[in-house]
């Protein structure tokens, strides 16, 4: 369980304060333990501020409390700041609330309508993986009847009207008149629905859980064999519309918070990624949209991504050309785990791929021996909770499902595999950076409802 110090403080100075903050850091990277560090002010009293300083346990508070440079910030501190006080706090859990007794009836009953709910939205979400691949969103994205959407895809009226009245029941199309006769009916996307639906460069595109979910789908058999004669799937096994999908389902962030949010909240990766000459290693690059969105944010930056799946890096290779940046991008078919020339790489990411190698900690470890002096390592993987418990959250439970038909296959798929899978917490990113060889692992201060941010220093 964690440990919190809270230092309040009053001050005219707060800037004096950011730069003895920052030299700190600088001074004692590789050596502190604090995981995490956020200020607060006083909506009353500007003058008056909150450090809150998270440490991994007592003893990691008290190892950073040692360190000379703490010593001296606590002194400069103190010779001109007022009213300065330091709070040590244990995290407790606290005993769940006592559970109204259900009967056995009640209860099976409220798992049979749980189970009936979870029904309705895999048939419903099959009928959107329908819709994408047969050109349906965008057939009545600009508005419709039944037949003028067959005719924009290329099917028959009746399967049109049909799917068309059962998206408006889903609340997924819209319909001018639905007292209108069915052949007369218009049909359209609202602008929230088109954002979610046919937009697949819009932030809020939900296309991608769809081609993921009936990727999976389509190889339940196979993973039923693999389950039954404990082996693996390997990842171009699952097909075109779970790579498509992966793709898809991070390329908002990957365009639009990589280069943007991300890097800057590191300084010390902005610093070596936009200096000239910089190298950068993608690993399980995908299909290419992170190394592009690097590549074009820093233009003295050369990046390369390694992926294990071919047809992965053929469709990156075709990205990278389409935006002019095959000269700085380029993409190779490897596994991460392969050796890598010493001295040669400033950065490498890991962006939700590391949970998925069946060798993770080999993949650290020829990562680290490749880094140039001060290199760093950016892992990028699922927010799974601190630690196991029944009745999780919802993304709690999509990590759990896609660990099961997905994550663990694939992950088994190799001999010899840690077995990782999606459910990726912290102390598992500790423990395979701490057997890697790595110094220091600290969580930047990134906020992300489905993804938590490591910097690994060697």
């Amino acid at each position: 369980m964690s440990f919190i110090q809270i230092v309040s403080f009053t001050t005219d100075d707060p800037t004096r304060i950011t730069k003895l903050s920052q030299r700190w850091r600088e001074e004692t990277a590789g050596r502190t333990t604090l995981l995490r560090e956020r200020v607060y002010v006083d909506r009353d009293d500007p003058r008056r501020f909150v450090a809150v300083n998270e440490f991994a346990s007592s003893d990691d508070a008290r190892v950073n409390s040692e360190l000379p440079e703490t010593s001296a910030l606590a002194a400069e501190l103190a010779g001109f700041v007022s009213d300065l006080t330091y709070t040590d706090l244990d995290e407790v859990v606290l005993a769940a609330p006592e559970q109204p007794v259900q009967d056995t009836e009640t209860e099976a009953g409220a798992l049979v309508e749980a189970i009936f709910g979870h029904t309705v939205s895999t048939i419903e979400l099959a009928t959107v993986w329908l819709g994408l691949k047969l050109g349906l969103y965008d057939a009545v994205a600009t508005g419709g009847t039944s037949t003028d959407v067959a005719g924009r895809a290329g099917i028959i009226e009746r399967y049109a009207r049909e799917w068309l009245e059962q998206q408006t029941i889903a609340g997924l199309v819209s319909v001018d008149d639905p007292g209108a006769a069915a052949e007369e009916r218009r049909y359209y996307l609202s602008e929230a629905q088109r954002l979610v639906l046919a937009d697949a460069d819009s932030p809020f595109y939900a296309g991608a859980m769809a081609l993921l979910a009936g990727g999976c789908g389509s190889v339940l058999p196979r993973v039923l064999e693999a389950w039954r004669n404990g082996t693996g799937v390997a990842f171009g096994e699952y097909g075109d519309d779970v790579r498509l999908g992966q793709g898809l389902f991070n390329k908002g962030d990957f365009v639009g918070s990589l280069a943007q949010d991300w890097v800057p909240a590191m300084p010390e990766v902005a610093a070596l990624v936009a200096r000239p000459g910089a190298r950068a290693l993608d690993l399980g690059c995908g299909v290419g949209w992170s190394s592009i969105s690097l590549a074009r944010a820093f233009p003295g930056l050369a990046v390369l991504g390694v992926d294990s799946d071919e047809a992965s890096i053929l469709d990156a290779r075709r990205n990278a050309a389409e935006a002019g940046l095959a000269d700085r991008v380029t993409f190779e078919v490897a596994r991460a785990d392969e050796a890598r020339p010493t001295a040669s790489i400033d950065v490498a990411f890991f962006l939700e791929s590391l949970h998925d190698m069946a060798h993770p900690v080999e993949a650290l470890t020829v990562v680290r021996q490749a880094l140039r002096d001060g290199g760093r390592v950016v892992v990028m993987d699922e927010r799974a909770e601190e630690e196991f418990a029944p009745n999780g959250s919802p993304v709690e439970r999509l990590f759990a499902a896609g660990s099961v038909l997905h994550c663990l296959p694939v992950g088994l798929s190799e001999p010899g595999s840690a077995g990782t899978g999606a459910l990726f917490r912290p102390a598992t990113m500790r423990a395979y950076a701490g057997a890697a060889g790595y110094a220091d692992v600290v969580l930047p201060d990134i906020e992300h409802d489905v993804m938590r941010f490591y910097l690994l220093r060697p």
